[in-house]
This record gives structure tokens, sequence and C-alpha cells, in this order.
């Protein structure tokens, strides 16, 4: 949680302080997953922003460009904004809302910052072989779906000019890596690539004479003659930042979304039509992974905020909603029906990952935050319609149909045929 205030020092707070407490509470003790308490802490800040907005009665964009203080977040706000029109379909919006009574749409904006920081040591052995001159690679990092081993293999094949084809990835084994740091942080691939860089710099050095004495001879000519000069080829490097502080700088990635939402107000239910994100992926190694991990993250937190609601027993504490008929992940029909990915344009950063790359796998999911005012929107407009005051109104996550039929105002004797 005490990292979740980096996403705090986007805004100016001059003015007022946080101050954090930790409690016990009667719920089973639970486990932290992606983006742990920089989740909430951006929900947090991106609450304020609109409840600010809703008081004083401007858009909560211009709310957060006047707040924020750390000027890469102020430009990027304004790039998503101005590249997706944001301005124009949120009158466009307005418009829509006015003359329909029971489908509403909203808008919202968000910008989030996460930091990035490696963890304790982490290893890798690479290791080729006489025959076939194939290389084999044994990480600490684990490859979870985050793309860890294409990465380190693309990291493989361009330090030793190989193609990719004769790397083979191997499983993680935790006798082979007893003491490893864990995966996670979205520093798992950096970690690992590092290592495995550090890997080939290596093995180049040890088979430098055989390339010397061979002239123009390919990869497996090479290996062949420097396995028969009994040559070393097994490799088996570590990283510790605290030993290498220059592969592994803290640094900040900073994300950007502008989400858009249909609303049925009979139903509660809801459509995500267009997501635009704008991500600070460095100098993306692998842009087809990077999306997908940016995608899938956000994804994951629409679930957090829309639909994945934990329901206990008020008198034992049991957990209630503990199989999918009545806990609901997203699934295929809640993916956004227009999804928008776009890299921010940048220079190489001293402090990123390998090749100037940066972790796309949890910041993208603070910015999910978004579809939570983007239907907050919707539902103003229909209480207003319902003769409720034009107010700021408290609605608890998750948003799921239930939590926005209930505050939206719907009345039976509002039911006529006209």
């Amino acid at each position: 949680m005490a990292l979740g205030l980096r996403q705090i020092s986007l805004y100016d707070s001059s003015t007022w302080s946080v101050v954090l407490n930790s409690v016990v509470t009667d719920s089973p003790t639970t486990t932290w997953t992606r983006s742990p308490g920089m989740t909430e802490i951006a929900a947090y800040i991106e609450h304020i922003m609109e409840h600010i907005a809703l008081v004083v009665k401007v858009d909560a964009a211009d709310v957060r460009v006047a707040n924020l203080s750390l000027p890469q977040a102020k430009s990027l706000l304004q790039q998503v904004r101005t590249d997706n029109q944001y301005d124009d379909r949120a009158r466009t919006i307005v418009d829509f809302n006015e003359k329909n009574r029971w489908r509403k749409k909203g808008i919202s904006l968000s910008t989030t910052v996460f930091p990035i920081g490696f963890f304790d040591t982490s290893y890798a052995i690479l290791s080729v072989f006489k025959k076939d001159a194939t290389v084999a690679i044994l990480t600490s990092g684990i490859e979870i779906g985050q793309g860890l081993h294409t990465k380190v293999a693309q990291a493989c094949a361009y330090e030793l000019n190989i193609p990719i084809d004769l790397i083979v990835m191997k499983p993680s084994l935790s006798h082979v890596f007893p003491n490893s740091s864990g995966t996670g942080g979205s520093t798992g691939s950096d970690q690992a690539a590092w290592c495995i860089i550090q890997c080939c710099k290596e093995l180049k050095l040890r088979l430098q004479p055989v390339y010397d004495k061979n002239p123009g001879k390919e990869w497996k000519d090479i290996i062949f003659a420097a396995a028969n000069q009994s040559i070393d080829l097994q490799v088996t490097k570590s990283l510790t930042p605290t030993q290498n502080p220059d592969q592994t700088k803290p640094y900040s990635v900073l994300s950007a979304a502008i989400t858009e939402i249909e609303l049925d107000i009979l139903t509660g239910q809801h459509q995500v039509t267009r997501v635009d994100i704008l991500q600070d992926a460095g100098i993306s190694v692998n842009p087809d992974i990077d999306v997908g991990q940016i995608q899938g993250a956000f994804i994951m937190g629409l679930g957090n905020w829309t639909t994945e609601h934990m329901i206990r027993n008020e008198d034992t504490g049991a957990l209630m909603s503990n199989r999918t008929w009545n806990y609901k992940p997203p699934g295929a029909k809640d993916i956004p029906v227009d999804f928008r990915v776009t890299f921010l344009k940048a220079d190489k950063d001293p402090r990123s990952g390998p090749y100037g790359g940066k972790a796309v796998g949890e910041p993208p999911l603070l910015t999910s935050c978004s579809v939570m005012y983007a239907i907050k929107m919707a539902i103003k407009s229909a209480r207003k319609d319902a003769g409720l005051a034009d107010e700021y109104f408290d609605m608890s996550a998750p948003f799921t149909s239930e939590n926005i039929f209930l505050h939206s105002g719907v009345s039976h004797d509002k039911f006529l045929l006209k």
C-alpha cells in the first residue's frame, strides 16, 4: 500500500495529506494479486477528482489537468484526450443522454503512474549443445503467461546473433534456483532477460578466440570447434539490485485511458463500447506480447470494478460467492467492443528494462477504474431524468447490474406508456 502513494504524487498534494492505518477485521485473510494496493489507491485518487468535478460542475478531465503536478502525466493526459477526441465524444454523449430515457452513455478519462522496483537475486543458466548448436535456457523467473520465455529467447537470439529457432526455454526448477527472487511486480521478464544477456556476453568472450581463428564460419561450426577445444559452453549468471545497480534502477510507468460505456437503465446491464489506452511501454521488445498484457490487465480490472462481487455470510463470514454461478469474472462478452492500445513514443530511458522496454503487466490495470466513472456519468443522467437531485451520490464498487439498477432512480411509477 505504501507504494500506492506514488499514485497520489501525480497530483498536487500541497493542501492535503494522507494518513494510512492498518486494521484487523473479522474477514478471512486473503492474498495479493496483480498490482496489489496500487489498484485501490489509484481508484481513491481518481474518485476524488470525479467528486470535485461533480460538485463544481466541470468535466473531470479538466479537474485532473488542473491538479496534475507531474509534467509527464499532464502531457500524457492531454495527448490521449486530443488524439481520441475526448471532448467531442463527451459532448455527443451528453446530447444522447438528453434524448434517451432508458439508454444512457458515459465516458471517463484516467491517468495513473506505477512504480517499478526490482526484487532480490535472479538467476539464469545458458547451455549450448555441441551436436546441433541448440541453446537451452533455464531462468529463475516463472513463465505465467506474461511472455517471459519469449522475451528471454529474443534477448538471447539478439545477443548471440542466432535464429530464435535454436533456442529452447526450459521450465524453472526450484531446486536449481533455491534462493531466487519471486516472479512479480511486473519485473520477472526484465530480470530474467538481464541475466541471460550477461550469460550471452560471457559466452561470446569464451568463443571469441574460436571466431578469430574461423572467420566467416557459421554458429554451428563455431560451437563444434569450441566444444572440441573443451571450452565451457554453459554459463550461469545472477542479477542482484545491490550488485547490479545499472540494470536495476527503479522507474515509473505512466498510463492513461478513456473508457466509454452504454447502459440499459431498466436492467442495470452495461457494455464497454470503446477503450483507448495510451501506454508508456518504453521501446517495446515485443509489441504483440505487450499489447496482450495491457489489454489483459485492463480486462482484469473491469472484472474487479464491475462484476466480481465478494459476498459473505453476515453471521459466519463464510464466502458465499464461491463458484461460477454467483461469482462472475469477466468473460468474452465483457471485452470492449472497440479496444485501442497506443504506445507512447519515447526515446530509450536509462531507467528501464532491457533494450529500453518497460513493464506492462500491472500498470494498465490501474486505469480500469475509469469504467466506474463512465458508468456513474450514465447513472447521473438517469437520476436526473427520475427527478432526483443533480448532486454527488455515493456508490460502492463493484458496479454490478444490481448495484447500477438500485442507484439509477428507477421506480415502477415511471413505467408509463405514451
